[in-house]
């Protein structure tokens, strides 16, 4: 084994006297001994130096290129023998005997020695789960952790934790902040407020009530957010499929040859659920619940929700509308149309809708 730290007496000579130079040796002339660290010696050198014998540990001479060459170092024929050769250890856990090589055996950090993979996996168990005592930097009091959090862990308790972030992670200390919070003017109200630095770029109110307010007097009068929406509601009617009671109403007129578009849409405004072309009929499918049928929903009834209420408002004012430029809308029921919509359909359409070749039997 090289013992790298010792000094070595060297001296003046022509073939070393530049590469001792460049390490910053004066030069006094020829022949003049000095003392130069183990490493700064040419590996080359034939200067004899101490080494340590890999098996025994005694000190001896050997010269330095054969230090540097030799990637074990044996002292004697004795330890030579012996090097290599299989040792008998006991292991650091079961405490059982058995054997190892040298080279094995060094390869030991804790110096210790193990007999199987289970006992180097039982001691380094313990190793983890071995408690440390520390004293918690909030309340001062003891408490122990494990080696592997010794380093990190502070705090004896959540509480403590949150003490200390309250106290040392706050402001330019907190890992999240990104420079503080940024002054803007309200859109609305022209106030000052403050809103984090992320939120910065699409922020522009102070508040929801200065939001809604603002949409209401700038945005949604606006021609083209009602297109918009107009358009947003048509891709949305179109994905969202039909219901039951829609659906057994669209086969009904397909069976009885009437022609009809569904989810017509009219002003840029509504969508019916089925368009009669040939006599501006407007047929509308009403589920029970979200419409309040009357017959359930009101007075010594069913009390209806503010939802409901809100509804009954929009289908007033759209059939209204509808009414308003020369459309006759039906409204069915969705209770009516499960319980018979033969006779229900025949009773509502065929008083209005047109007879022809192929209405003569309906």
């Amino acid at each position: 084994m090289k013992i790298t730290e010792q000094k070595i007496l060297v001296n003046w000579h022509g073939n070393t006297k530049q590469h001792y130079e460049e390490l910053g040796y004066k030069f006094t002339k020829y022949g003049d001994v000095f003392e130069a660290s183990f490493i700064e010696v040419p590996k080359s050198s034939k200067i004899k130096a101490d080494v340590k014998c890999d098996v025994c540990r005694k000190i001896y001479k050997l010269q330095i290129h054969q230090i540097n060459r030799a990637e074990n170092h044996i002292c004697s024929q004795e330890c030579k023998y012996l090097f290599g050769k299989t040792l008998l250890h006991r292991c650091g856990i079961c405490d059982k005997s058995f054997y190892r090589n040298k080279t094995q055996c060094d390869k030991s950090e804790s110096g210790l020695y193990f007999c199987s993979n289970k006992c180097v996996g039982e001691y380094n168990k313990r190793q983890r789960t071995q408690n440390i005592t520390k004293n918690c930097l909030i309340c001062n009091s003891e408490f122990k952790v494990k080696a592997s959090t010794y380093d990190n862990q502070i705090t004896c308790s959540r509480k403590c934790q949150g003490l200390w972030q309250s106290r040392e992670r706050i402001g330019e200390k907190s890992s999240n902040f990104r420079g503080g919070k940024i002054e803007k003017e309200c859109f609305e109200c022209k106030d000052k407020y403050f809103t984090t630095r992320h939120a910065s770029k699409t922020s522009k109110f102070c508040s929801q009530f200065c939001k809604q307010r603002y949409w209401a007097k700038n945005i949604i009068v606006k021609e083209s957010f009602k297109i918009a929406k107009y358009k947003g509601n048509e891709k949305y009617r179109m994905t969202k499929g039909e219901t039951l009671p829609e659906k057994m109403v669209k086969e009904w007129l397909l069976k009885n040859n009437i022609p009809f578009l569904q989810e017509q849409g009219f002003f840029h405004k509504y969508y019916a659920d089925f368009y009669l072309p040939n006599t501006n009929i407007i047929v509308e499918v009403f589920g029970d619940y979200w419409h309040t049928n009357p017959d359930i929903y009101g007075d010594n009834l069913i009390q209806p929700n503010e939802h409901q209420i809100a509804q009954v408002e929009k289908d007033r004012i759209r059939i209204e509308t509808f009414n308003k430029y020369g459309f006759k809308v039906i409204v069915l029921w969705e209770h009516e149309i499960y319980e018979n919509i033969e006779s229900l359909l025949k009773s509502k359409i065929i008083t209005i809708y047109p007879r022809n070749d192929y209405t003569q039997s309906i």
